[in-house]
């Protein structure tokens, strides 16, 4: 399985970043998320998006990654958000206690709107 992640920082807000995910995120892809957060949060990136609309499947390990997500930002003083979730991803992150952990919106736009208020 493959994971494919385009990234892009807001141009209004040098903060945030939308992390688009394509394909699989399982426990062999799961440790690419949390590399790339490492990675944007020395940029002083603080507030991701998580866009799951292309996201084919996720797995356990692929839900549990966001946990670790949650803890990179909040030691920053982040902000880790998910749009475009199905419902097999919104159930996982419910059995993980994820969806009290982070903001969640039916798509990027909304959650660009969210922080900019």
């Amino acid at each position: 399985m493959a994971l494919e992640l385009n990234e892009r920082i807001d141009k209004v807000d040098k903060t945030v970043a939308v992390l688009e995910l394509i394909g699989d995120l399982d426990a062999e892809t799961a440790a690419f998320i949390e590399e790339r957060t490492v990675a944007l949060t020395r940029k002083g990136i603080t507030r991701l998006i998580f866009d799951f609309l292309r996201l084919k499947s996720i797995g356990f390990s692929g839900v549990g990654v966001f946990m670790v997500v949650d803890e990179i930002l909040e030691s920053v003083g982040g902000t880790l958000t998910v749009v475009n979730a199905s419902e097999d991803a919104i159930s996982k992150f419910g059995d993980f206690g994820i969806e009290r952990l982070c903001m969640m919106f039916t798509d990027v736009e909304d959650a660009l709107s969210g922080f900019r208020q």
